[in-house]
């Protein structure tokens, strides 16, 4: 190799390396922090669970299109979120309400919904919330009266049926 090039070279792999350090300069430089007002949740299934996520630009630079993105268990799904996307200025904080479709046929059991935010190639830190699923107590009273209407006719048929 001539001098010349090992001199190309030389300055080509100082353009990158300072190419790097910018961009991993700038990216370093945001940062998303999101926080949920519900430590737990509780829902009965078939019905809707509301979640109140926040999330606060801690970085330098505004953040745009800012979205939730969450691990929903098995057949579960978003029902509504509210806003969509936020934009945020640095110090800025804002709010997603989203609320989740539980399904009827989901069982008593308790999960973990993993949430973050993201904006752009930047994802923050990802939160757990416990989630316990209780079945609907409608279910427990029918099983009770059912219980009361066998016990009522089997005193009445051996009333009526019993020979003395």
């Amino acid at each position: 190799m001539t001098g010349r090039k090992r001199m190309t070279w030389f300055l080509v792999a100082i353009l990158c390396i300072a190419l790097f350090g910018v961009f991993s300069f700038s990216a370093a430089d945001s940062s998303l922090a999101v926080t949920s007002n519900e430590k737990t949740l509780k829902v009965v299934n078939g019905q809707t669970a509301t979640l109140h996520i926040g999330v606060t630009n801690d970085g330098s630079a505004e953040m745009k299109d800012i979205t939730v993105q969450i691990d929903l268990p098995y057949k579960w799904m978003i029902q509504s979120m509210d806003p969509g996307t936020v934009s945020l200025l640095p110090g800025e904080s804002g709010e997603f309400t989203v609320v989740l479709a539980v399904p009827a046929s989901e069982n008593a059991s308790t999960h973990t919904l993993n949430v973050s935010c993201t904006s752009g190639e930047l994802t923050s830190e990802i939160i757990n919330i416990p989630v316990a699923v209780v079945t609907n107590p409608v279910f427990g009273y029918a099983i009770l009266g059912c219980i009361i209407l066998m016990i009522a006719g089997t005193v009445v048929y051996f009333r009526r049926n019993v020979r003395r």
